[in-house]
């Protein structure tokens, strides 16, 4: 069930990311009422992300996969920013750490 609540964070923050790119963050108060209930949302998928999760790292690592993963995606698709090989490469090694520690337990 963790891995279910670390790709529910990974859209929070990746919504909040695209925001602050597009500049559309904390500049003007206009905005709170977006970013204060997105944020807090958030929290609350890492905190079940990381209390559902068999060990800390794993949980962290998973959200980190699937925010690298997001990442990716929001680069390309959404923002229309060349992904460049190194992040590409640092994405796919977060993703490869993530199946090992998933997979790779001693239970």
């Amino acid at each position: 069930m963790y891995l279910l609540w670390a790709l529910l964070a990974a859209v929070p923050a990746l919504t909040l990311e695209v925001l602050f790119r597009k500049d559309i963050g904390w500049n003007s108060w206009g905005h709170v009422s977006l970013m204060v209930p997105l944020s807090l949302l958030l929290n609350y998928f890492l905190w079940r992300t990381v209390s559902g999760g068999p060990t800390l790292l794993l949980a962290i690592t998973l959200f980190s996969a699937a925010v690298a993963v997001g990442r990716v995606f929001t680069s390309q698709f959404i923002l229309g920013e060349a992904v460049v090989r190194g992040n590409l490469v640092a994405a796919a090694a977060l993703v490869f750490a993530s199946l090992v520690g998933m997979l790779w337990r001693s239970d």
